[in-house]
Parts: structure tokens; sequence; C-alpha cells
């Protein structure tokens, strides 16, 4: 596999070694459990490693069209001779245009449901620290009351 475009400077030396381990065994998608995430910088960076690791989207050639162009030399006719052959025709690009979106959509809520799964383990852990800062600052408050 490629090493993709990364800044591993933004890493410490352990960090940037699992990195590479772990992309150079395509296993990109186990980065943000294997190190520790400190900032938004490191973290927008794991995010675009995961978005680079998703398949593109290719766009298949049209059976329906296939179809009438087929059709077409086949006969050596047009194909569409009333508003109701078109219609149908139609009907059918419409249908094959539904499923390939369907597919897309598919593929997208993969490609998101991965980054949730990435992302949501730090999102705890930022909470986390938020929680106990708040709760020490609190003591502080409070241990500040008391002397005064």
């Amino acid at each position: 596999m490629t090493q993709p475009d990364f800044n591993y400077s933004l890493f410490t030396p352990y960090d940037q070694e699992i990195i590479k381990s772990l992309i150079s065994a395509g296993n990109m998608d186990r980065i943000p459990n294997a190190i520790q995430i400190e900032n938004q910088e490191q973290e927008k960076e794991v995010a675009l490693l995961l978005a680079s690791q998703s398949k593109p989207v290719f766009v298949e050639e049209s059976e329906v069209r296939k179809e009438m162009l087929k059709l077409q030399t086949d006969t050596n006719m047009p194909i569409i001779n009333s508003p109701e052959e078109e219609k149908a025709w139609q009907q059918k690009l419409n249908a094959e245009k539904a499923e390939a979106e369907k597919k897309i959509a598919k593929m997208k809520e993969k490609e998101l449901a991965s980054l949730d799964r990435a992302i949501k383990p730090k999102v705890k852990e930022v909470v986390e620290t938020k929680k106990e800062v708040e709760k020490e600052v609190h003591k502080i408050i409070d241990s500040k009351l008391v002397l005064a």
C-alpha cells in the first residue's frame, strides 16, 4: 500500500511509528484507537487520512442507455416513436438512476459510520476530561471560600 500524504510531524515519534505500521498493514481505520490524539490538528489529520481511504465512486454506464443504443443499431430505426414510448424509456432511466443513488447513499453511510466510530471515543475522552477539570475547579473555589 502506498503511503498517503500525511503530516507525521504533528505526532510523537512513537505515534508516527504506530501510524506508519498501521498504514502499511492496511489498517488505517485503527489509528484513532491506537494513538493519543491531543489536539484538533492531529484529529483533522487523522480524519483526512481516514477519508482518503474511502473508495472512489465509479459512474457505471447506463444499462438502459446501452439497451436503447443496441435496439437502435439493431433495427436501424428510431426507438422512440410516441410520447408513450418516450415516457416508458424515461421511467426506466429514472428507476436506474434511483438505484444508483441508493448505492451511493449506502457507501456514504458506511464512510460516515467509520468516521463516527473514529471520533466518538475521542469526544468521550474530552467530555470526561472537562468534567474532571470542572470538579477540580470547584474544589479549588470551595477551598478558597473556606480560607476566606
